[in-house]
């Protein structure tokens, strides 16, 4: 798949999160603002695949580098604790043109005592030099509850508290349930996806927050959502 084929892929992943989540968190008297966002959204998506551009080994080592050095000088500074570390092993980097100068978002998952979906986003432009942090927590309390906290440039900017039994129904279509039910398989819960779609849409009240939103999670959720849509549709 060509790369700006796979920008595309990971950026619509956005709308099947809300699909996936059904709809659940969007008061019915919003509809209309609802449709004009998700425009918008799918505008920055069109925006990210058409400035796409390849990421080279030397450019990939060079800003692993730079994230490990700002990791010790504590340039970056992850809200982690004993029980959550960054998964290294699948960092994943993506290249684009932000008017003319190159910018590289970096994705890195979190493992541990957290769900799967949480991650940190790293953003630098082609100098190495620190653009914006964004880092994404999913937390599971108990049966009912789970923990949703977003971070722009290290500042908590979204902290909600997810009822799980709201997206615990089954998807109305029957590819929706299979790509629900294969999503789930893979470790990815439910209430995970909706609070994705909630946390990049509340980012996409800003372009500059929207792109690497979507982007960072497009990235690290990318295989998971390629298999499942092949299984499911």
């Amino acid at each position: 798949m060509k790369l700006s084929s796979k920008i595309l892929s990971m950026l619509m992943i956005f709308a099947l999160l809300i699909g996936l989540s059904g709809g659940n968190f969007v008061p019915q008297a919003k509809a209309v603002e609802t449709m004009n966002n998700n425009e918008k959204i799918f505008d920055i998506a069109r925006a990210f695949k058409d400035n796409a551009v390849e990421v080279n080994e030397q450019e990939k080592q060079k800003f692993i580098t730079q994230l490990n050095s700002d990791l010790q000088n504590e340039v970056v500074k992850p809200n982690l604790n004993s029980n959550i570390e960054l998964d290294f092993e699948n960092l994943l980097i993506s290249g684009y043109l932000s008017g003319e100068e190159k910018e590289y978002v970096i994705s890195v998952p979190y493992i541990g005592d957290i769900e799967k979906g949480s991650l940190i986003t790293i953003v630098y432009n082609e100098s190495g030099n620190l653009i914006r942090t964004m880092e994404y927590q999913f937390n599971d309390f108990n049966k009912r509850y789970g923990q949703a906290q977003i971070w722009n440039d290290g500042n908590l900017s979204f902290n909600q508290k997810i009822d799980k039994t709201q997206y615990d129904s089954d998807i109305s279509t029957m590819s929706w349930s299979c790509m629900n039910d294969c999503l789930a398989s893979m470790g990815i819960a439910n209430w995970v996806l909706a609070a994705i779609a909630i946390g990049c849409a509340a980012a996409c009240a800003t372009v500059v927050l929207c792109g690497p939103c979507i982007q960072g999670m497009g990235l690290i959720l990318y295989f998971e959502f390629d298999y499942c849509m092949n299984k499911c549709f």
